[in-house]
């Protein structure tokens, strides 16, 4: 008899799935893990990377429009044109205003 087990983890969005061994008549099996990176969610406005929008992502946010690299473009090109520039200030605006809040 075997089992098996799934999960996410929030932080990288990888996906963990493993199976249990066990012995099935003359058959040994083994147990088996498998890693699907999906990576981490896309999270419009949230320049720090913490999983949230608030007031701390502007300076990174200021930073990133100024050439300092983000810690994910994604999050960072907040209109989604995939582009990082002036383009993104009013959208990143609004979501602060909007009060901001938890990543999805």
């Amino acid at each position: 008899m075997s089992s098996a087990a799934s999960a996410i983890d929030p932080a990288t969005g990888n996906w963990y799935f493993g199976g249990a061994g066990g012995k099935d008549g003359n058959t040994l099996r083994t147990s088996v893990l498998y890693v699907l990176a999906l990576g981490a969610p896309i999270c419009r406005g949230d320049c720090n990377c913490d999983g949230v929008v608030d007031f701390g992502d502007i300076n990174p946010f200021v930073a990133v429009l100024g050439g300092a690299t983000p810690c994910s473009f994604e999050n960072c090109d907040v209109n989604g044109d995939g582009v990082i520039n002036f383009g993104d200030i009013n959208p990143f605006v609004a979501i602060l205003s909007g009060g901001g809040g938890p990543c999805p």
